[in-house]
């Protein structure tokens, strides 16, 4: 249950990451 948790947890952080580093780019971009 408990590492269940954890790899849920690690899974919607990588995933915020991702979404974060995308917005990113797409500021660059516009910037640019």
């Amino acid at each position: 249950m408990h590492s269940t948790k954890y790899a849920l947890k690690r899974l919607i952080t990588n995933v915020f990451s991702k979404q974060q580093s995308v917005l990113y780019i797409k500021i660059v971009l516009t910037c640019f």
